[in-house]
Formats: C-alpha cells, structure tokens, sequence
C-alpha cells in the first residue's frame, strides 16, 4: 500500500545506541528499510499518507498534539514500547501482529464497500 507511513520510526529513527542497532538488524531481516539518520516527520508526510500508525501511544499521543494538533485524532496509536522497553525481536512480532489486523481491517473495509 502506498503512501502508509509509520510515524513512530520516520519521527525518531533510532537514537538508543547498540540496542538500536539490533532492532535495525531485525528490521532488514523482515525486508523493511531502516531510516538512517533519523528523519523528522513534516506535514507533507502526513498529508501524503493514505493512512498513519504511531507505535508507542504514549509517547507519540502527546507530540502529535503538540507538533501537528489537526492530525492527532487521525493516526491508530499502537501500544508498542520502544527498544530500551521491548527487546527488538518482541517489538517486530507484535507490529507484524498489529500489521496482521490492520490489514485484515482493510480487506473487511472492501467487502463492505
């Protein structure tokens, strides 16, 4: 799907160091691209994307807010810690989990159409 963007990586990258480094390996062993060096989500990010996750809701709630307050209630918040929280590995099984659902929500939202 074009255009989906994970807002929770694109905003932060990784900035924790070797753990950081781990999780970016896991990353490229599933096929997806590590953003290196971090980049800062834009308004043209958010208004080029057909649909937006956020990983950690508790942290990403409060700066979309602050940063992008007409986007806040437009993004599905996950409840994913970040790596100094969630091994890397564990982190990648419950997005592949979450992705899971998402997708099947979409294929749902069709047959309904």
């Amino acid at each position: 799907m074009d255009g989906v963007l994970a807002l929770a990586e694109r905003e932060r990258g990784c900035a924790h160091g070797v753990s950081c480094a781990a999780a970016g390996n896991d990353i490229r062993q599933v096929g997806l691209i590590v953003l290196d060096p971090p980049q800062q989500c834009t308004i043209l990010d958010l208004e080029g994307a057909d649909y937006i996750v956020a990983l950690n809701e508790m942290e990403h709630r409060p700066l979309m807010s602050e940063r992008f307050p007409n986007w806040e209630s437009r993004i599905q918040y996950w409840k994913i810690g970040d790596v100094e929280l969630v091994q890397p590995t564990k982190a990648l099984a419950l997005i592949d989990v979450q992705v899971d659902v998402l997708l099947a929500s979409f294929l749902d939202s069709r047959t309904v159409a």
